[in-house]
């Protein structure tokens, strides 16, 4: 079984591997000419199933993936041993007119039909999702959010953020619980400012993107020519470490598990196999300190890079 760690100041001990479900709701991912489907809904379900097995406690997902929550709900209705983290959508939190706050009965309505969704007395986590500065001066979000914590819809709040100065006033917005954050081998821009910050107010942290929607995988070398320097990057990488593609994986894997502040690496599978090739990095455990030094030289800083949105 997985070993757990406890996310900041919680009551949730998630697995150390945690699952991201987009890809069982819709099409995501890097694949050969775009021509990826998602899993069956069976073989969703199974694999939903082997991950429970294997000791996955913690799952992420959204209204905007599909039926992702519809399948969440139908393998975890009534097990309280498994945490579920969804989201409000963006379309929910934001308004074209930023005189115009956000709507408090949208907010109670996205979180019900969640809960409804899912087959739970309430939602584990609340996320923001791809949270912005504005988000966090929104009062009315704020106090709604603080509401529904208080009437037992939601027990904790958290917020996936894309950069430093989202996650700064996700942080000092004192309202958020667990912070979900971009991180990777090629992404290591919150790593000495923001993590720790987190961490020393009480904030559970969450790393996704870190395989970066497949690039540090052998998924790279379908990449689009105008992503050509990211799979020069993976490349680079593999070749510094004289590692196989599936290595790289794990060692991608290892990287996030061994920063300390990070309690919980989240990962999109759509097999067991891929399942089994992260569960096999965990039991490798962490890198050492001379393999970490020299990730640092690994990292980009181009946004228009780091961020699957802008590809």
């Amino acid at each position: 079984m997985l070993l757990t760690k406890k996310l900041g100041h919680t009551n949730i001990n998630a697995s150390v591997l945690s699952m991201g479900t987009v890809a069982l709701g819709m099409k995501y991912g890097i694949d050969k000419n775009n021509e990826h489907d998602s899993p069956s809904v069976k073989n969703s379900m199974q694999l939903l199933e082997y991950a429970r097995d294997v000791g996955v406690n913690f799952y992420d997902t959204a209204p905007s993936y599909g039926d992702s929550e519809k399948l969440l709900g139908r393998v975890f209705c009534g097990d309280t041993d498994c945490y579920i983290a969804s989201k409000i959508s963006s379309s929910v939190t934001r308004t074209s007119d930023r005189s115009v706050s956000v709507s408090q009965d949208a907010i109670v309505q996205s979180i019900r039909t969640s809960i409804t969704l899912l087959k739970r007395e309430c939602l584990d986590v609340l996320q923001l999702h791809n949270a912005t500065i504005d988000n966090f001066r929104d009062d009315v979000l704020l106090d709604t959010l603080q509401i529904c914590k208080s009437q037992g819809l939601v027990k904790y709040i958290g917020a996936t953020i894309y950069n430093k100065d989202e996650a700064i006033a996700a942080i000092e917005s004192k309202i958020v619980d667990i912070l979900q954050v971009p991180f990777s081998i090629l992404d290591q821009r919150l790593l000495s400012y923001v993590l720790p910050l987190a961490k020393s107010a009480g904030i559970g942290i969450v790393a996704r993107s870190v395989l970066l929607k497949g690039v540090l995988s052998a998924k790279s070398c379908y990449l689009p020519p105008h992503l050509y320097e990211l799979r020069e990057a993976s490349a680079r990488i593999k070749r510094h470490y004289d590692v196989s593609w599936e290595e790289l994986t794990k060692l991608a894997i290892r990287f996030c598990l061994t920063v300390r502040e990070i309690d919980t690496v989240l990962l999109g599978v759509t097999t067991p196999s891929e399942l089994n090739v992260a569960i096999d990095a965990v039991n490798l455990g962490t890198l050492s300190e001379a393999d970490m030094r020299d990730a640092s030289d690994f990292q980009i800083v181009d946004n228009e890079l780091l961020n699957p949105s802008c590809w």
